[in-house]
């Protein structure tokens, strides 16, 4: 937006104005949104480390999210070629493998975390590579479905089923966690921010309710 017009009407831009945007081109092509760009723009006490950070955590997903999408168009193809006709059942489990995972908002990241976390998220990411943590986030996925199905459902916590649930729980965790013990400053932020119930309007998190029934269940071991 202009500065001022001149008495023909001319846009007038000043210094500012010019310098505003060469930045809002520079974030356009990085893949930030408009509304992204102001918010970062209008408020310069927001560390732009942290917005770049979090961009990159996000295009990083995306890109592996499309590897998988790919690889999955590639199985469909190939099973079409060997077997002839299609088989709806595999084609709906490959992309149900091959889904976009659904991230925490940008905004609600950079409430929760500090830049330094943030790389850290990014070794952790490098380390377990992105098949690991696609499966792993797939698993918490599918496992919450089925603890949220039975706690809903009123399921003892004493029978089998349950016991298998919690059992999946535990190993789940504990390979989740691994990847980060590398890193204890983002472990105990991560720690923190789920006891303060910083994930509780996030469908995609675990959730107190979910810790609750693993609990009742385990307690119910004896």
């Amino acid at each position: 937006r202009p500065s001022a017009r001149s008495d023909a009407g001319y846009r007038l831009y000043a210094e500012a104005d010019l310098l505003r945007l060469g930045q809002i081109l520079i974030l356009r092509a990085l893949g930030f949104r408009l509304e992204r760009i102001g918010a970062l723009l209008d408020q310069p006490e927001r560390d732009p480390e942290i917005a770049l950070r979090l961009q990159r955590m996000a295009l990083n997903r995306r890109v592996d999210d499309l590897r998988r999408i790919d690889a999955a168009i590639g199985r469909l193809l190939e099973t079409r070629q060997t077997t002839g006709p299609w088989d709806w059942d595999a084609a709906a489990k490959l992309v149900g493998a091959a889904a976009p995972r659904i991230p925490i908002e940008e905004d609600e990241m950079e409430k929760l975390y500090t830049a330094e976390q943030l790389a850290a998220f990014e070794r952790v990411g490098a380390a377990a590579g992105p098949e690991e943590i696609a499966a792993i986030e797939r698993g918490w996925v599918d496992l919450l479905t089925r603890v949220r199905t039975a706690s809903a459902a009123g399921l003892n916590p004493a029978s089998a089923e349950a016991r298998a649930l919690a059992d999946e729980w535990a190993a789940l965790t504990e390979r989740t966690m691994a990847h980060y013990r590398a890193e204890p400053a983002l472990l105990e932020a991560l720690q923190t921010n789920y006891s303060n119930g910083a994930f509780e309007s996030h469908e995609g998190a675990t959730q107190a309710a979910d810790f609750a029934f693993i609990a009742q269940v385990n307690a119910a071991r004896g």
